[in-house]
C-alpha cells in the first residue's frame, strides 16, 4: 500500500504502458495465424520422441512461428515509430518520440527544414526496416519452397 499516489501521467512508462495497450493486438494477430498454422501432430510427434515441452517449442513451434513474429514485429515497429497521439497525451513533453518531434519542430519552433530532415530519416528508417523484413521472409520462404 502506497500512502502517496504513484505518478504516472507524464512518464516514459505511461508511453511504453499506453502504446503496448494500443499496439498489442497488432502483434498477436499475425503471430496467432501462424501459430495456427501449426500442425499439432508435430508436437505430438516429438513428444512421442522423448522431446520435452521446451524443445518442442524451440524446435518446432518457434521455427514455424518466425513468419508471423517478423510480420508482427514489422507491423509494431511502423505503427510505433510514427505514433503521435499516445506519446501525446500520455507522455507529454516528458517523452520525445520522433512523431512529436517533427510536430514540435514544425509547428512550435517554426524549424520547418529540420522538422522535415527528422521526418524524411523517420520514413527511410521504417521503409528500410520494412524492406529488410519483406527480403528476410522471402528468402524463408523460398527456402521452405525448396
Amino acid at each position: 500500500m502506497t500512502r502517496t499516489p504513484l505518478r504516472l501521467l507524464y512518464t516514459e512508462a505511461a508511453v511504453v504502458i499506453g502504446s503496448l495497450h494500443v499496439f498489442f493486438p497488432m502483434m498477436v494477430l499475425p503471430l496467432a495465424s501462424a501459430l495456427g498454422k501449426i500442425d499439432p501432430s508435430l508436437e505430438d510427434a516429438a513428444k512421442t520422441l522423448g522431446a520435452t515441452a521446451w524443445r518442442s517449442f524451440r524446435r518446432i513451434t518457434l521455427p514455424l512461428s518466425m513468419p508471423g513474429l517478423a510480420v508482427g514485429c514489422t507491423l509494431v515497429f511502423s505503427l510505433t515509430a510514427g505514433s503521435f497521439v499516445t506519446p501525446a497525451i500520455l507522455g507529454g513533453s516528458a517523452a520525445q518520440m520522433l512523431g512529436m518531434l517533427v510536430d514540435q519542430q514544425i509547428l512550435v519552433v517554426y524549424d520547418w527544414p529540420f522538422g522535415a530532415t527528422v521526418a524524411t530519416v523517420l520514413v527511410a528508417i521504417v521503409l528500410t526496416i520494412n524492406i529488410v523484413s519483406m527480403r528476410a521472409l522471402d528468402r524463408g520462404n523460398r527456402a521452405v519452397a525448396a
